[in-house]
């Protein structure tokens, strides 16, 4: 696993193992990363942009904390 993968999951495992698009890159992610793991099935789109990178069943508040993240920044912090 390398660094940027490595802070990327460090990331999401604050976050109930969610990462935005826009975080991954800012973790020094690409758009290869975020491919290759959705294609392995390492990662799994909840919505456009927002992803799992733990294979475990979302809990509600997962659920909705993807729903937030996925609306866009501006909308408030429930985390």
């Amino acid at each position: 696993m390398g660094r940027a993968e490595q802070r990327v999951i460090d990331a999401a495992a604050r976050q109930k193992y969610l990462i935005t698009r826009a975080e991954v890159f800012e973790l020094g992610g690409s758009d290869r990363m975020i491919n290759v793991r959705l294609r392995r099935g390492r990662w799994m789109s909840i919505h456009p942009g927002v992803y799992q990178v733990d294979t475990r069943p979302l809990n509600w508040h997962a659920k909705l904390l993807a729903a937030v993240f996925a609306c866009g920044p501006g909308v408030g912090c429930i985390a």
